[in-house]
């Protein structure tokens, strides 16, 4: 980079940040971070105050029986592991956590349909709070480690929605109730609404104000020439593409193979008649991922990419029972990848209104995989039903995001060809950079890491404040001030 595109990127960023908005976006990324601790903390102190003394052990043998117990277990503690990564990360940040609410659950766990029900609200809420959030959140860590949580929040949801339906047909993505994923997108809803719904459920007997994180512009000055904006547009519509590319590989496999297997196939391995219904959903939501990625792409009058050909390794030629556990087998793989990739990519995307799009499609992504996690179906065995089964909905406290370049490699052993064009091509990560070096504002990432995502860097070459919004600019500002 020479220094007079130096001088003009260091020009962009001073008049956008250098002022007051620069400890705005700082105190509302913290807000952000107490708001989630607020609902963590409730959704923590549910399944703790539901677990205690494990009495409810044995309440659970009509909708999966100790299995379902065990996942419920283990949801409770990613729910504690949240509480304290949002505790450590705020103290990190600088900030300082709101006071803990006292809580009364009142007859929420009467029955264990009561439970369930209770639950469900929660993580389903919890989902919809993040996403109503996730366009509020400036720094780019924190919004991958928003994301990785929410995924999480999708799974559990996903989990106590498909055993809630042992004996009626409830599909784990697809709560009418709520009217979350019945279309292939959660739904986002504000904080002032989530706190408002809250407050309504009665569960917070005293409780102080709850902050109310904000969309805060990122206006950038006409009067100064600004090559930024114009590179992070054009980062963005790469981004989308390679969320398309992704898509189009699931919307295909899903058309291919729906349109072989029949319900009767489920059926002869162990699975229930209405999980049929339940693929058929994730088929829809696959295209109307596509058919969404490539209306954004229209509106701003960019090339969308096109179908690629695909080789899905299954072969219908051989035993019918062995192709169709393959099938299942390979949508797991193709649903589990796609969290990785959203979750991963996020932090990509500059414009809020695609970031809030994007999680809406990865938490859905995330339900799928939780529940087909569940079924625990292999190429070569099945167990005698999904109750049974020894597949993990929710792998981990959090999801794990897989850089772009890792992503295309793994898809590409199912890709033959693209079109021209429609070479998977990654993103990169262009941001301003918040560190206390004298490097360009305008930085590119594309490495991988195998550092917490919630734990700030402390290695050599960077501290704590590197990801703080302030060392950077507070340099770009005097820089400015001095020429």
């Amino acid at each position: 980079m020479t220094a007079a595109t130096f001088i003009v990127l260091l020009a962009s960023v001073s008049a956008v940040l250098c002022n007051p908005t620069t400890q705005q976006l700082l105190a509302n990324d913290l807000n952000v971070l107490n708001y989630a601790l607020a609902l963590e903390r409730l959704e923590a102190k549910f399944y703790a105050d539901y677990l205690a003394g494990d009495t409810h052990q044995n309440d659970f043998a009509n909708f999966g029986g100790g299995v379902t117990y065990n996942y419920i277990k283990m949801i409770g503690a990613h729910e504690t592991a949240h509480v304290s990564a949002l505790e450590t990360t705020i103290a990190a940040y600088g900030g300082q956590t709101i006071p803990e609410c006292t809580y009364n659950f009142r007859d929420s766990f009467s029955t264990p349909e009561q439970f369930l029900a209770v639950a469900q609200k929660l993580e389903n809420t919890g989902v919809q709070a993040y996403l109503g959030a996730a366009n509020t959140i400036f720094n780019k860590t924190l919004l991958t480690v928003a994301a990785t949580i929410t995924t999480v929040e999708a799974r559990h949801a996903a989990f106590l929605q498909y055993v809630s339906g042992v004996n009626v047909p409830v599909y784990p993505f697809a709560n009418y109730t709520l009217n979350q994923g019945r279309d292939g997108f959660d739904v986002p809803v504000g904080p002032a609404a989530i706190i408002a719904a809250v407050s309504e459920t009665t569960f917070l007997v005293d409780c102080g104000a709850i902050p109310v994180p904000v969309a805060l512009p990122i206006t950038l000055n006409p009067a100064v020439p600004n090559p930024l904006q114009s590179a992070l547009d054009a980062n963005d519509i790469v981004t989308l593409n390679y969320a398309l590319t992704l898509e189009h590989l699931e919307d295909k496999f899903y058309r291919t193979y729906m349109d072989v297997f029949t319900q009767e196939d489920f059926v002869n391995i162990g699975l229930r008649a209405y999980d049929f219904i339940s693929f058929q959903l994730i088929r829809d939501h696959e295209k109307a991922h596509v058919d969404f990625l490539k209306g954004v792409l229209q509106s701003v009058n960019a090339p969308a990419v096109e179908e690629c050909t695909y080789d899905f390794k299954i072969n219908l030629d051989g035993d019918r029972q062995t192709a169709f556990r393959t099938f299942i087998a390979t949508a797991t793989i193709f649903e589990n990848l796609g969290v990785s990739a959203y979750d991963g990519a996020i932090k990509s995307i500059t414009n809020k209104v695609y970031i809030q799009a994007a999680a809406s499609i990865a938490t859905i992504e995330a339900r799928h995989a939780a529940y087909l996690n569940y079924l625990n179906v292999s190429a070569t065995s099945v167990q005698s039903g999904p109750f049974y089964a020894n597949g993990n909905p929710f792998p981990a406290n959090t999801d794990t995001p897989l850089e772009p370049a890792d992503v295309i490699a793994a898809a590409g052993s199912f890709i033959t060809a693209c079109p021209t064009g429609s070479t998977p091509t990654a993103p990169t990560v262009l941001f301003i950079q918040a560190t206390n070096t004298t490097s360009s504002p305008l930085t590119t990432t594309t490495t991988s890491t195998t550092a917490s995502p919630v734990t700030p860097t402390t290695g050599s070459g960077s501290s704590a404040s590197s990801v703080v919004i302030g060392g950077m600019l507070a340099v770009a500002c005097v820089v400015m001030a001095l020429l």
